[in-house]
């Protein structure tokens, strides 16, 4: 579907009680309000395009980015042989995945929680550890 069909589909869908944005862009919410709204009547049987990609989800880009990274070596006179070669790559990859932590960073809808180490560990903050006298006890301290 081309960008102005996708606003049409979002419209539509908008005025049948679904509250989309219009953007233009088939997401995983207008493709679920689509396909809520081909459920209402089950007797069409219908196809609900899949929700699109980021681009570097895909390995055919990262290879291509090799490719051109490589390319552009050459031309610059650089000569790659398997350790050269080995390195271009690594620092390659740690460039494309620095932007990408970067780019997610910057998406991020909610605060970071300083205070959460792994999936239910959390650190204590100073205010919370017992006092010197509580901890010279003896006795374990438990949180």
């Amino acid at each position: 579907m081309t960008k102005s069909e996708i606003i049409e589909l979002q419209t539509q869908l908008n005025k049948q009680g679904f509250n989309l944005v219009v953007d233009g862009r088939y997401g995983e919410k207008t493709r679920a309000a689509y396909a809520a709204y081909l459920d209402r009547d089950t007797q069409v049987p219908t196809l609900v395009p899949p929700a699109p990609i980021p681009w570097w989800t895909s390995k055919t880009a990262i290879f291509i980015l090799a490719t051109i990274g490589v390319s552009l070596a050459a031309l610059f006179g650089v000569e790659l042989d398997k350790q050269n070669l080995v390195e271009a790559l690594t620092a390659l990859a740690t460039l494309v995945t620095s932007i990408l932590a970067l780019y997610a960073n910057s998406r991020r809808r909610a605060p970071l929680d300083t205070e959460l180490v792994l999936p239910g560990v959390r650190l204590k903050s100073a205010s919370s550890l017992p006092a010197k006298s509580q901890s010279d006890s003896g006795e374990p301290f438990v949180y």
